[in-house]
């Protein structure tokens, strides 16, 4: 397979930090590295680093940042048109940096606006943690185990894809592909449990899969499948076509910690080799570093695991 490697701009906070990144990994190996736009960029920031276009392997909705995350599984028909407003405009974002890719976070267990600013969303989530039946570990927000057999999962899942296809579509005509993420165990995200994925795949036709193997690993242990089979079943849908890689130190053992810090790789728990080889050999999907810091120190390790495979 033909697995391009890159780097989320989360780890990159202004336009000078990315052209220095740049020019240190021209200096080491001869490329210029590829990028993925990030959820946290304003307009600014996206017209500051404009010298980047062509490097641009995808972008993360929003992109740039709104005032709300795009939230496809609600049922207020205003919270659905910011949805798809948002999802325009990001996808035109990548389009213009000749990127091929939109990641999407593609909804929630809950029908208000999905706020992107952190202090105003966490306060919304406890709200709701309160007042349901499904928090498991108050720290995290961590959902019970089985919630994506919920009555309210699966009434929040079956409005989201019915809005997929046409956000799939959407992207389509701008010649950018759909890439719904898997997410972590948190009380009202969707897009939990591996089956999530299946069912997309075969209900939606031009909609993609991004793997983010952290999310995949915590999810898993709170769920209790198997990560390696859950990794796999993935893949087998030939649908992936990004992989976001970062570590955690998530553990179910007699004292559980369920994080998802997005840690270097290597210092956490999260098997990142054996993922990574993986997806070498069964997707051609682009595999991007979202760590929150060391970008050159992660975006080498990964290079060398790739060429493990050679």
């Amino acid at each position: 397979m033909n697995n391009k490697t890159g780097l989320s701009l989360v780890s990159l906070h202004t336009a000078a930090e990315v052209e220095q990144f740049s020019e240190s990994w021209y200096r080491k190996t001869d490329k210029h590295p590829e990028f993925e736009l990030s959820y946290h960029m304003n307009s600014k920031s996206i017209k500051d680093v404009s010298f980047i276009k062509g490097r641009v392997m995808s972008g993360h909705a929003p992109c740039p940042r709104g005032r709300y995350l795009p939230n496809f599984g609600s049922r207020d028909a205003s919270v659905i048109q910011e949805s798809f407003d948002s999802l325009k405009t990001s996808a035109d974002t990548v389009a213009s940096f000749e990127g091929s890719i939109l990641v999407l976070h593609a909804g929630y267990t809950m029908d208000g606006p999905v706020y992107t600013k952190y202090i105003k969303r966490k306060k919304v989530l406890e709200e709701y943690d309160k007042q349901s039946d499904y928090l498991w570990l108050k720290e995290g927000s961590i959902c019970k185990p089985g919630y994506g057999n919920s009555e309210e999962y699966k009434v929040h899942m079956k409005e989201t894809l019915k809005n997929l296809m046409e956000a799939a579509a959407i992207c389509m005509d701008r010649g950018v592909r759909l890439a719904v993420e898997n997410l972590n165990p948190r009380l009202t995200y969707l897009f939990q449990m591996p089956e999530d994925f299946v069912r997309m795949t075969e209900e939606i036709d031009n909609i993609f899969i991004c793997i983010d193997i952290g999310h995949l690993w915590v999810s898993s242990l709170v769920h209790n499948y198997d990560y390696f089979t859950a990794l796999q079943l993935l893949t087998s849908t030939g649908r992936v076509v990004s992989a976001h890689i970062h570590d955690n130190p998530s553990n179910s053992g007699s004292n559980p910690n369920y994080s998802d810090d997005h840690r270097t790789l290597g210092t956490g728990v999260v098997p990142i080799t054996e993922s990574v080889l993986h997806l070498v050999k069964n997707s051609s999907a682009n595999l991007v570093i979202e760590a929150a810091s060391d970008p050159l120190k992660n975006l080498e390790t990964l290079d060398r695991i790739v060429s493990l495979q050679d």
